[in-house]
């Protein structure tokens, strides 16, 4: 998977906005649960493609709140059983909240994290943790 992407990117035109007026969705880090759960990497928002296999996808992205329909990417690492698959979703997602993007086999969502930062920094990689916290 390439790695070009911005590890936290804008899902919305104009200039950056404050944490409070945006959902802020995020991938956990590998290490974040004791089991091998599968991994949903943010890939597009009503339509609008902001991840892929070719310039990588963003580990947080930062979308403006409303119902969305958003685009996921599932991929497990644990080979001999791995696999992977693009899911769709509906979420009606809430400024100055935070959601974990997760998959299963059938069926993606985003779980809503709350507003606290505090609540959700172990689950991010550190490389992003000060970046998220302005």
């Amino acid at each position: 998977m390439a790695c070009s992407a911005p590890k936290v990117r804008n899902a919305y035109e104009g200039p950056e906005r404050a944490a409070s007026d945006v959902a802020t969705l995020f991938t956990a880090k590998k290490s974040a649960y004791p089991d091998q759960r599968p991994r949903a990497l943010f890939s597009a928002v009503n339509g609008k493609h902001y991840g892929t296999a070719v310039v990588g996808y963003p580990t947080v992205a930062r979308v403006l709140p409303g119902e969305a329909l958003v685009k996921v990417y599932c991929v497990t690492d644990d080979l001999p059983a791995s696999w992977d698959k693009f899911l769709l979703f509906y979420a009606t997602l809430r400024a100055g909240h935070f959601y974990e993007l997760a998959c299963d086999r059938f069926t993606a969502s985003a779980i809503d994290r709350g507003t606290s930062y505090e609540s959700i920094h172990h689950l991010l990689a550190d490389a992003i943790q000060a970046k998220q916290a302005q």
